[in-house]
């Protein structure tokens, strides 16, 4: 139960990293980034990123 736990754990808290990362990128670095764009934009990278990884974790099971 606990490697199910974790298999879906890591996938996510790595969807949130890229999210939130993209998010401090374009909105605090950048500065002129538009808000509902750069929001739009990380959770498809979120998204993403949460699949792909999510798919490789479940063919090592």
């Amino acid at each position: 139960m606990s490697n199910k736990i974790t298999g879906r754990l890591i996938p996510v808290i790595s969807a949130l990293s890229v999210a939130a990362f993209f998010l401090f990128a374009a909105l605090w670095v950048n500065g002129n980034f538009p808000f509902p764009i750069a929001l739009s934009i990380g959770i498809v990278l979120g998204t993403g990123t949460y699949l792909a990884m999510a798919k490789g974790s479940s063919r090592k099971a």
